[in-house]
């Protein structure tokens, strides 16, 4: 959750290589940053809860999966001559 606060907080300085990137990036990057601390203060939200609920846990974990495939597709389909760098 700091990273994200980090992220709303400073915007394009809190990616590196990024301070000019321009306002478009730096929307993004504020952006995905509250994203990321409302993800953690739900996944806080479920672990604090007793008994944990089950179905707000695979909610949150599928919601994590998503965002995962999201990143690998590019690298599956080989798109734009991106090249995964787990090859």
């Amino acid at each position: 959750m700091a990273i994200g606060l980090f992220h709303v907080a400073l915007g394009n300085a809190a990616i590196p290589g990024a301070a000019s990137a321009g306002a478009t990036v730096d929307s993004w990057g504020r952006f995905m940053g509250a994203a990321f601390v409302g993800y953690g203060l739900a996944w806080l939200w479920a672990v604090r809860q007793r008994p944990i609920p089950a179905r707000v846990v695979r909610w949150l974990a599928g919601v994590s999966l998503l965002g995962g495939a999201g990143r690998r597709s590019p690298c599956m389909a080989g798109r734009s001559g991106f090249r995964s760098h787990w090859r």
